[in-house]
């Protein structure tokens, strides 16, 4: 895990991740594959070399709509199932592989591209909005170098 996540650092100045729920999935079937990939311990890793390295490190909330937001006009799929690998979005007709989708959107998030609507920019700051089911914000943690 040190040398993946060294590598990811040396080669971005900037790195995306989503918040996954860790608890959530080792309730499910993928349970095995979640606890021996250590996912916390990995990006702990990576916030710590991204700060010893200057780099930018953005950790995206899990409640982000990634999969849902069409990467293409914007458009928010709120009837996507977790179990809808693909999808064509009804406003301009793009069809979405969920994953490849949400890395888009991911990496719109990274570049603070101004086609990403304000409400998708915004830096969470109060987690409370969970509570309420309101979609959360990405959370952008700037790390400076160390020297």
């Amino acid at each position: 895990m040190h040398k993946l996540s060294k590598a990811i650092i040396d080669e971005n100045q900037v790195v995306v991740v989503e918040d996954i729920n860790v608890k959530g999935l080792l309730k499910t079937r993928l349970a095995k594959s979640v606890a021996d990939s250590g996912w916390s311990k990995f990006l702990n890793y990576l916030k710590y070399k991204a700060e010893w390295y200057g780099r930018t490190f953005i950790q995206v909330d899990r409640f982000f709509p990634s999969s849902r937001l069409c990467h293409r006009c914007g458009y928010k799929n709120e009837d996507l199932a977790l179990h809808d690998r693909t999808w064509c979005c009804p406003a301009c007709g793009e069809t979405h592989d969920r994953d490849v989708n949400a890395s888009i959107n991911l990496y719109f998030v990274g570049l603070g591209r101004p086609e990403v609507k304000p409400v998708e920019r915004a830096l969470v700051t109060n987690r409370s909005h969970h509570a309420s089911k309101q979609e959360a914000q990405p959370q952008k943690i700037e790390q400076s170098a160390k020297g």
